[in-house]
């Protein structure tokens, strides 16, 4: 028990909303905008439905003109004005390997 109210809790942590569809116990995930380095709930949401199951398994935030433009403005500024723009490509290159390989070793959290 003691154990899956951590996994509850850490679920919860990491933006799993918990929903309870036929008697069951079960986790709907909730994805959020990453946007000039901070996560946003979004002003718009959609669900997205598993067709293996037809059950709702997540909501995403559909993103208003604004908040993509937001999101295109930082991400302009942090590829020409920010610390990226002073690494070499060389340097770019190890750290999205490295990235790459930080998602593999946690894929399964």
């Amino acid at each position: 028990m003691k154990r899956l109210c951590r996994r509850l809790s850490h679920n919860q942590e990491a933006g799993l909303q918990p929903h309870l569809p036929r008697h069951k116990l079960k986790f709907m995930q909730s994805f959020k905008h990453y946007i000039n380095g901070q996560f946003e709930t979004g002003s718009e949401h959609f669900k997205s439905i598993n067709p293996a199951n037809g059950e709702v398994w997540a909501s995403f935030p559909a993103a208003t003109e604004a908040e993509v433009n937001r999101a295109v403005d930082a991400a302009d500024h942090a590829l020409f004005n920010g610390e990226w723009a002073a690494y070499s490509a060389t340097r770019r290159g190890k750290l999205l390997r490295k990235l790459g390989d930080l998602i593999v070793k946690h894929a399964a959290e």
